[in-house]
């Protein structure tokens, strides 16, 4: 294939929806009955969906987020599709280390089951179901908030100190602007 420098420079080992980390597999069980099972032909992107070099930690952190996130989901999805999906949610967000993956792995989990919580506030019938599901996504929704703070400040890796008041009394001396060690 006759690609520009442009082209390939703009290119992603993140997965995207052609390239599928899980798949499933016609099998049998022990009896001969006919079952599915989880196949991983593209493990290899495991860890730019997660940020953890190890890929046996990152397929444990993407099967805990789809445990979460398919306590949601109402439709019967099959396990290889929600982890494709997390694995894409999670990869478009770049994360550098396990820290980031495990935070992007909570943002994830917390916005879907927030999402959800709020779905079901919308169609519950009456007005204490309602304000009680409502009640539960803004929670879940505020921890979204707040993990995504959290992604950002340690992606920043500055340590910031705020001082409030400061006294200077006679003969003191003081610095006003940015200081750095």
């Amino acid at each position: 294939e006759n690609m520009t420098d442009i082209e390939k420079s703009t290119q992603s080992n993140l997965p995207s929806r052609g390239d599928k980390i899980f798949d499933v597999v016609a099998a049998e069980d022990e009896s001969g009955e006919p079952s599915t099972n989880l196949s991983i032909p593209r493990g290899d992107l495991i860890p730019d969906s997660t940020g953890c070099t190890d890929p046996e930690i990152g397929l444990r952190l993407l099967l805990r987020a789809k445990e979460a996130v398919s306590l949601t989901t109402e439709a019967p999805t099959h396990e290889s599709a929600v982890l494709n999906n997390i694995a894409e949610m999670m990869g478009s967000m770049e994360p550098k280390d396990l820290i980031e993956g495990q935070l992007i792995s909570q943002i994830i989990c917390l916005h879907e089951q927030g999402m959800s919580w709020m779905a079901k506030a919308h169609k519950a019938n009456d007005i204490v179901s309602s304000n009680g599901y409502g009640n539960l996504a803004s929670k879940l929704l505020n921890r979204h908030h707040e993990a995504l703070g959290a992604l950002m400040k340690y992606r920043r890796k500055e340590q910031r100190i705020h001082v409030e008041h400061v006294h200077v009394h006679d003969g003191g001396k003081a610095v006003v602007g940015n200081v750095s060690s």
